[in-house]
Order: structure tokens, then C-alpha cells, then sequence
């Protein structure tokens, strides 16, 4: 079959893949001026916290576009803000705009062929990917236009883009920060809210407004082990990593002398199988929330790819990805 599982499973990787470090595609209905935003509300010289909103989340009179033309042209503002912007809505925190995502948040790359694609500031004049799908986030972080990003975190979009843009991003742990307002992706199994920030306070200060007393309790455990000498990490090491980049993460660690808990093989196996299980959820998943828009105007092939791969392993894959989630939890468990 032309057509098959097989060839749409690999036009889905090249959409869900960063293959190429280079966008390849311009800026357009982006903020030239102001990189990584949709909208971008320019805020006064008052001191106050300066958050961004990747706009995959609810801002009381703002349409959330999801990145799409789609939902850009036929939504109407949303009509409360998501319940995690409570707190800073409660501390007059001052929000500065929504963020660029990939279409729906369905492609780790960053890019996005609507509103534009914002290079990472690592090396803009080569237009390096910004990762995504929250790479809005991280370019408005990574450049000062905010002090702290929201974004959302599925199957790596907070850590991807953090990492594509040389900030710090923390996916956090699914069920603690609420999801009401937020656009679904996998709300039953995958979907987050987390920060992103130019370095670990910032994180920790993005943090507290998504969960309260966060900060405090994060300086009471510094004070308490002030050192990484009994934080043990697991360091597995992938296929096809640059050695360069394996030193140079072995050589971090041991100068912050973490307790190092290198992963086998047999280890390794089981994270593969668990990576590609978890985005056959966050395909289903999308299917399953925007199965609507499988033939819609303005929602481009790359994001419907995902949506065929996702119908095709609703019956195929996606049970058995289900049912190994308890077994997975339960490696990690007995590893750490």
C-alpha cells in the first residue's frame, strides 16, 4: 500500500523529529520584533515578575491560537483564565503575552509554518531549531522578554525546547498542576504544566506560581543537603550520542558530585520501548481530541500526519502501550 501504516509512521517521525537542526522556514505572522510571542503586551518598567503564557493555556479575553490559523481565525477569546494562572493572578504578577507553539503542540521541532518559527538564540543567525512544542517559551526566557515561561510538556515539550535554547525547563509531575483551561492533548496520561527559565531560580520562582509554597519548601531541602553528594541520578547513555556531549554531561556530574546510577542495558531496552510508548499515547491522544480538524482548512499535512498515525494505532499499538505503563513505573521504581 502507498499509503500504509509503515509510510505514515515515517512521515510522522520526520514531523515529530527535530531531523534537521535548521528551520528552514521564515518568520511570518510572528513578533519579528519580539521573538517567541503570538501576542506580545509590553509591560511597564514596575519591577513586577514578567510571565509568559505558552498559548496552549487560557488567558481570560485572549483567543488561544494553539499555534494554529485554524483556531486563530474561529475561536472566540477564551472566557475565564486556565485555573494554573490562578496564583499569579492572585499575586498581580505581570503577564506579558502568549507564546509560539507547533501547530496544536503535536511536533517537536518548533516549527510553525502559520505564526512562524523563532530561532533558538543559541546561534540565531544559523536558525537552529527553538525545540518545541513550547519553544515559544523558551525564546522569550532565553532572550529577557520574560522572567519565567509557562509551557506545556506532553512527550518532551518543555525539556526539548530548554534544551534547544539553553535554558531550564521542568516537566513536571503529571496531576499536580490542573489541567482546566489547557488545551488537551493527553489529559489522562500525559499532559503538564511546568516552567521555563534562564536558570534554576527562575525555575523555582515559576514553580511557586503553580504551586504554592513550592520556593519555600525548595529552600528548606537546600538548606537541609546542601550538596549533590547523596542525590543520585541515572545516567543512561543513548545510541548515536556525540562523545563530545556524553563527556561533557559525565564531566557536569561528577564535578557536582551526584550519586551516579549508571543504567544498564536491559535498562535501556525498557526506556526505548517506554519512549516509543509514550508517543503512541500522545498520538492517539491527539487523534482522539482533534480528530476534527483531520480535514479542516489551515491545519497543515505535517500536524494531519500525526492525526493518521494516531487513527491507525488506536487499534494497533496503543493498548499494549497502555498496558505496559504500570510495568514501566514499576522498573523505575525498583531502579531508583
Amino acid at each position: 500500500m502507498k499509503n500504509g501504516p509503515c509510510t505514515i509512521a515515517k512521515w510522522v517521525l520526520s514531523a515529530l523529529l527535530p531531523v534537521s537542526l535548521f528551520t528552514g522556514c521564515a518568520t511570518s505572522r510572528g513578533n519579528r520584533e519580539h521573538p517567541g510571542f503570538i501576542a506580545y503586551w509590553p509591560p511597564p518598567d514596575n519591577g513586577k515578575l514578567r510571565l509568559a503564557v505558552k498559548d496552549l493555556i487560557d488567558v481570560k479575553g485572549v483567543v488561544t491560537t494553539g499555534g494554529s490559523e485554524f483556531l486563530a481565525r474561529n475561536s472566540p477569546p477564551a472566557k475565564r483564565d486556565a485555573a494554573c494562572l490562578a496564583i499569579a493572578r492572585q499575586r498581580g504578577v505581570q503577564f506579558v503575552g502568549k507564546t509560539n507553539t507547533t501547530e496544536l503542540a503535536v511536533v517537536a521541532s518548533g516549527i510553525n509554518e502559520y505564526f512562524g518559527t523563532p530561532s533558538s538564540p543559541l546561534n540565531p543567525r544559523r536558525r537552529l531549531i527553538p525545540g518545541g512544542s513550547s519553544s515559544g517559551s523558551a525564546v522569550a526566557v532565553a532572550n529577557g522578554l520574560a522572567d519565567v515561561a509557562f509551557g506545556t510538556d506532553t512527550a518532551g515539550s518543555i525539556r526539548i525546547p530548554a534544551a534547544c535554547c539553553g535554558v531550564v525547563g521542568l516537566k513536571t509531575t503529571f496531576g499536580l498542576v490542573p489541567l482546566d483551561g489547557v488545551y488537551p492533548i493527553a489529559p489522562n496520561h500525559l499532559d503538564t504544566v511546568g516552567p521555563l527559565a534562564r536558570d534554576v531560580d527562575g525555575v523555582v520562582k515559576g514553580m511557586d506560581l503553580l504551586q504554592s509554597g513550592f520556593a519555600a519548601r525548595y529552600r528548606r531541602a537546600v538548606a537541609a543537603s546542601p550538596s549533590a553528594k547523596k542525590i543520585r541520578i541515572g545516567r543512561l547513555y543513548i545510541k548515536g550520542t556525540a562523545p563530545a556531549v556524553d563527556q561533557a554531561v559525565d564531566e557536569a556530574l561528577a564535578a557536582a558530585q551526584f550519586e551516579i546510577v549508571k543504567l544498564d542495558e536491559g535498562f535501556r531496552a525498557k526506556w526505548a520501548q517506554a519512549q516509543k510508548d509514550a508517543t503512541t499515547v500522545a498520538a492517539v491522544n491527539a487523534w482522539i481530541h482533534d480528530r476534527q480538524f483531520s480535514a479542516a482548512p489551515g491545519v497543515t499535512a505535517r500536524t494531519k500526519t500525526v492525526f493518521a498515525l494516531g487513527r491507525i494505532q488506536y487499534n494497533t499499538t496503543y493498548p499494549g502501550a497502555l498496558r505496559r505503563q504500570a510495568e514501566w513505573q514499576a522498573i523505575v521504581r525498583r531502579v531508583f
